[in-house]
């Protein structure tokens, strides 16, 4: 029969890009979202391919000692968060080795040096912006793996203030249906770094690793010129290259 659901046991072994466990099964590479490497699961098998297949988590029989309660209502049914069931430096651990394999086996580098990922002071509330979604008066964001949406009234990994935009949204008596981008105030409409605190760390890492009494810098897809204006001083000239006619007039 087709359809009968096909229960399995596994054993996680690695956690891969964009947040789901991998197993094997019959040699054969299984993904199952929302666990961690090392922890035995039973998963039920939804899609088969090939060369992998895809499997729903069922219950966790052995768990990591990284398994954390994630803090949103809503983890596990939306699909905007992978990870919140890791507690945050494993998560961190986790990302810096997806990095260091992609560059091995994409980019074909053999001994990256890499540094230690820099942390984000806050793991909640940190987003000033989200984009939501409206459909037949539910506003929200698409469930995990599917174009339906899930009604949403608070998202914890955001700021006050785009929550505050959230909640008056919410409160209108019509909502059209479409996309709507909520932002923090300070936050301007061209392209800028999700996380506020971690962009500033970015910056100031940059600024500290360029020496002085430089002659050119070119920021090609400068936005804008978020790294560019940092670096005046350093530079004779600085020179910033975007095609968003709203970022260029944010840049200068």
């Amino acid at each position: 029969v087709g359809n009968e659901m096909r229960l399995v046991d596994l054993k996680i072994e690695d956690v891969a890009f964009g947040g789901k466990g991998v197993a094997r099964e019959q040699g054969k590479a299984v993904f199952v979202p929302y666990t961690i490497e090392g922890e035995l699961v039973s998963a039920e098998i939804v899609r088969e391919k090939k060369q992998f297949a895809e499997a729903d988590l069922v219950e966790v029989k052995q768990s990591s000692p990284n398994r954390v309660a994630p803090k949103c209502p809503y983890f596990g049914r939306c699909g905007g968060c992978a990870y919140q069931h890791i507690d945050y430096q494993h998560q961190l651990a986790i990302k810096w080795r997806q990095v260091r394999d992609a560059l091995q086996r994409i980019g074909k580098l053999k001994d990256v040096p890499m540094r230690p990922i820099i942390p984000s002071p806050r793991q909640y509330a940190y987003r000033n912006r989200i984009t939501v979604h409206a459909q037949d008066g539910v506003i929200g964001f698409f469930r995990r793996d599917s174009h339906r949406l899930l009604g949403i009234e608070r998202c914890p990994i955001s700021r006050d203030e785009v929550n505050h935009a959230l909640a008056a949204l919410r409160a209108k008596e019509y909502v059209r249906d479409g996309h709507y981008t909520l932002r923090t105030a300070s936050e301007p409409r061209v392209f800028s770094q999700i996380n506020d605190e971690v962009a500033q760390a970015l910056r100031d890492l940059i600024i500290d690793l360029v020496p002085p009494n430089q002659d050119l810098l070119i920021d090609a897809y400068c936005g804008a010129g978020f790294f560019g204006k940092a670096l005046l001083d350093k530079f004779l000239r600085v020179i910033g290259i975007d095609w968003d006619r709203f970022a260029i007039a944010g840049a200068k």
